[in-house]
């Protein structure tokens, strides 16, 4: 009888312990930020893009070369756009992801609800283009414009910096006057050597 008593406390003291220390069914947090570029930030330049890709789970395609990215999974091809100023030679603007020759339609329906949760709901289009409808989706934020098209077999996400983008159109602006303004230049001297 005390040996059994023994053996049974012996028993239920480690399961004891072990529940207080260490729970056995943890519950993974989903994330509700749709940040597919994990910590790669809009204003990074291009060379510390670079160094961040195998961080953020991003490979190269031994095919064709593209960038990589699984989600939901499945590959999507993910593109880096820069835009350039006198200040920094490169920033990241904006990010394109890519997915072709959707199988699971649930995929779109997931990006769509992510962006809605994450963002409020979405302006929806429907563009005609040769005989083929897309639907298209948009969402502002602050700080950033997403594009959402989906045309039943291709996907394509466009998330773009305002403000990086604006940084980028002042600086191609001014490069434009300033290339203009040299090339006027140029042009009235080579009319000088005329007379």
């Amino acid at each position: 009888m005390i040996y059994t008593r023994i053996l049974i406390i012996c028993i239920f003291i480690p399961l004891f312990s072990i529940e207080i220390e260490i729970p056995r069914f943890a519950r993974n947090e989903t994330s509700k930020d749709f940040k597919a570029y994990g910590t790669i930030e809009f204003g990074d330049s291009k060379q510390f893009i670079q160094t961040k890709l195998k961080e953020n789970e991003i490979y190269r395609n031994n095919d064709d070369g593209a960038y990589i990215i699984n989600l939901f999974d499945a590959p999507f091809e993910i593109i880096f756009i820069y835009g350039s100023n006198k200040r920094k030679p490169t920033f990241l603007k904006t990010i394109r992801l890519s997915l072709h020759s959707i199988i699971d339609s649930h995929i779109s329906t997931s990006i769509i609800s992510a962006f809605n949760e994450k963002y409020g709901e979405a302006e929806k289009f429907y563009i005609n283009s040769n005989d083929d409808i897309k639907e298209y989706y948009r969402w502002n934020d602050a700080d950033k414009d997403i594009h959402f098209d989906f045309d039943g077999l291709n996907i394509q996400i466009t998330i773009e910096s305002k403000h990086f983008n604006k940084l980028s159109q002042k600086s191609q602006n001014k490069d434009t006057l300033d290339s203009n303004k040299l090339k006027e230049s140029r042009q009235r001297d080579q009319l000088k050597k005329l007379f």
